[in-house]
């Protein structure tokens, strides 16, 4: 919730400038100076969203931290949030991020795009405000590294892992039992967990013969434990999932109200998303390490280095190229790949052709326009390439 009458905040950006000579940066405080005026919100708006000492607080949901989620992560270490006058707080919620972004416990959470859709079937209007990853990247396919399964074939019919019924995990599941029934074999047999750490558990005891997830399993690969039979950057599975079509499979939204309500924050945070979605690809996978390792969520002893590089090079093949703008065109095609993936709640499909999950019902890139501003702002002062 934003609390106090109008105020105004003075929020003042660096001017830096870089000698020809040296490559060495002066700093000038004080040469450009942003004044933000803010309003009187309304009560009872969600509580991701406060005021702290003349800038504002957000609270953003995610289900686990990762390598997919580099951006947001850059922008928090490189203090750019900071400096657009936004105090971020990002806080792992596992498998409940979605109903608590459904309920307004959050202004803006985290997921894959489909993790929106059963509340959006339900009635509850959510709107995406920016995409986070283009491609299906949690279409891995991994099994214990004693494992007798070498290819996708050899699994038709038998018991493989994935996170939730709505996710990109379950959808990459369902193309790829697709794909095996179109060759005359037999479907996977899919089985949902809650997380991740569950599913890993279950590949572990045997109790699935493989999982359809992200590439966090790095330090497992190299220990020979786990074995990935097929990459989610592979031909194959861009050909399969959909990766090809620059698929919005990840993105940030929540419900339209909460947003609205908090609108200055929420376009903070977006023309935060969007300097960080630019600068991480003029930054090499190393780069980016340095950057989200000194962050708890990726502190060695969550994955090494040597780990988080590797997941960091493949998820390059899905980062957002349009700092994160979701078009009529690019929604068009999603939804249509969307549709191949099975996608239920509680073994109801999900119909995507419903209005409820058109262009305009479910995605407002009000605040991506609103945040040019701020965006433009920020990189005259010198600080695009930071």
């Amino acid at each position: 919730m934003v609390t106090g009458g109008h105020k105004e905040v003075l929020h003042v950006i660096s001017n830096i400038r870089r000698s020809p000579a040296s490559g060495r940066t002066r700093v000038k405080v004080g040469a450009l100076v942003v004044a933000v005026a803010l309003g009187a919100a309304a009560c009872g708006s969600p509580s991701g969203s406060t005021e702290s000492n003349g800038a504002l607080s957000l609270t953003v949901g995610l289900p686990t931290p990762g390598y997919y989620n580099a951006a947001l992560y850059w922008a928090k270490g490189q203090g750019i949030f900071d400096k657009l006058g936004l105090n971020l707080t990002i806080e792992k919620s596992g498998s409940v991020t979605t109903t608590h972004a459904a309920t307004g416990k959050y202004v803006v959470a985290n997921y894959g795009t489909t993790g929106m859709f059963p509340a959006q079937a339900q009635g509850r209007d959510q709107s995406i405000v920016i995409c986070e990853g283009a491609g299906n990247a949690v279409s891995n396919v991994s099994v214990m590294g004693n494992s007798k399964y070498l290819h996708l074939e050899d699994l038709a019919g038998q018991p493989v892992g994935v996170v939730g019924t709505s996710g990109q995990s379950y959808g990459a599941a369902s193309a790829y039992s697709t794909w095996l029934t179109g060759k005359g074999l037999a479907p996977l047999k899919i089985v949902t967990f809650a997380d991740s750490g569950s599913l890993i558990a279950a590949l572990q005891r045997n109790n699935v013969s493989a999982t359809v997830y992200s590439s966090n399993y790095d330090d497992l690969v190299a220990k020979g434990t786990i074995r990935e039979i097929i990459s989610s950057t592979s031909d194959f599975a861009l050909s399969v999932t959909g990766g090809k079509d620059g698929v919005c499979s990840a993105t940030y939204f929540g419900l339209a109200s909460g947003l609205k309500n908090n609108k200055t924050a929420v376009t903070r945070f977006v023309a935060g998303m969007r300097i960080a979605d630019a600068q991480v690809l003029q930054h090499t996978p190393d780069d980016i390490a340095d950057v989200l390792g000194k962050d708890p969520a990726f502190a060695p002893s969550v994955v090494s280095r040597e780990a988080l590089i590797g997941q960091l090079k493949r998820q390059q093949a899905f980062m957002v190229r349009n700092e994160g703008f979701v078009s009529e065109q690019a929604w068009a095609a999603s939804l249509k790949q969307f549709g191949l993936w099975g996608l239920n709640v509680n073994g109801t499909k999900l119909d995507l052709n419903d209005s409820v999950f058109s262009y305009q019902k479910a995605v407002d890139m009000s605040y991506w326009n609103d945040a040019t501003k701020l965006v433009e702002e920020y990189r005259n002062a010198g600080q695009s390439n930071r």
